[in-house]
């Protein structure tokens, strides 16, 4: 327990102190941009989800209109 060995282990513990600060910095900006990946990734997946909603309950509501307009064109077809 001489002074040069204890100043020795201080250093060294004084660098590890700091070494451990850059590593946590470091892995908490990397985990705010995962996060930030992963709420614009489930943004694009909701949009997606609601614009297939939106067209199957777009497509339920006309498609008599569609049929109807279809059969009336294939019956003037077939009077000409």
């Amino acid at each position: 327990s001489d002074p040069e060995n204890l100043k020795a282990i201080v250093d060294s513990v004084l660098a590890w102190l700091v070494k451990s600060r850059w590593r946590r910095s470091i892995f908490s900006a990397l985990s705010v941009i995962k996060l930030k990946n992963k709420i614009l990734y489930r943004r694009q997946c909701l949009v997606t989800v609601q614009k297939a909603v939106r067209g199957y309950l777009v497509r339920r509501q006309h498609q008599p209109r569609y049929r109807g307009i279809t059969k009336i064109k294939s019956l003037e077809n077939n009077l000409k």
